[in-house]
């Protein structure tokens, strides 16, 4: 065999394994990833899916998500045959008040989708509101150290009567207020173990 048709068939083999590792469905490979603001720190949260092999996963992290660099790299073999496998991460120094991106890369071509956060620095209520006073929107931030969660919005008048509630997970909340009287309210959040409160005015 001369060298033409070992160079052609190394070329046909080559171009067959990239193929298979573009085809793959990432969307079964890493999900449920997500991030939440815990103090000052970001804990990244992913689960990759049952059935994935990898040598090693890299925690990457980029600024305007679009150029990436390494963030961190867990060695060792990856995922499980049988069931699915779910890791943490803290980024302990994330830039505050700028949106931050990840994204977690199994190896060659092999990425999860890109999240972002936008940390805050937190009062000493441990809640942020970005935009006080408001005329349509209240958007609270608050220090979520519980994964799935059920958290109770309630939003108070001055005279104690409950005008809205509302129910989600994670910390933070952007509500439509537009409907309410201008004037001061007060909002509380709840759940089994926290409770957040604080005023906003509504133009």
């Amino acid at each position: 065999m001369n060298h033409t048709i070992k160079y052609l068939l190394y070329l046909l083999l080559f171009l067959i394994s990239t193929v298979s590792v573009y085809g793959q469905d990432n969307d079964n490979q890493v999900f449920d990833f997500f991030a939440i603001q815990k103090g000052n720190h970001v804990l990244l949260h992913f689960t990759i899916g049952k059935g994935v092999d990898c040598n090693g996963v890299s925690i990457e992290k980029s600024f305007n998500g679009d150029t990436f660099e390494l963030l961190h790299h867990i060695p060792g073999i990856c995922g499980e045959s049988a069931s699915d496998e779910t890791y943490y991460y803290t980024d302990s120094l994330p830039t505050p008040n700028v949106a931050n991106y990840y994204r977690i890369n199994l190896g060659g071509f092999i990425f999860s989708e890109v999240i972002s956060i936008v940390p805050f620095h937190f009062n000493k209520k441990h809640y942020y509101i970005k935009n006080n006073p408001t005329s349509q929107y209240l958007e609270i931030y608050w220090e979520d150290d519980f994964f799935d969660k059920n958290y109770q919005i309630s939003i108070f008048d001055i005279h104690g009567n409950r005008v809205m509630t509302h129910f989600q997970k994670r910390g933070h909340l952007n509500l439509s207020v537009s409907h309410l009287s201008s004037g001061l309210y007060v909002f509380e959040v709840t759940n089994n173990q926290r409770r957040v409160t604080g005023k906003f005015i509504k133009l």
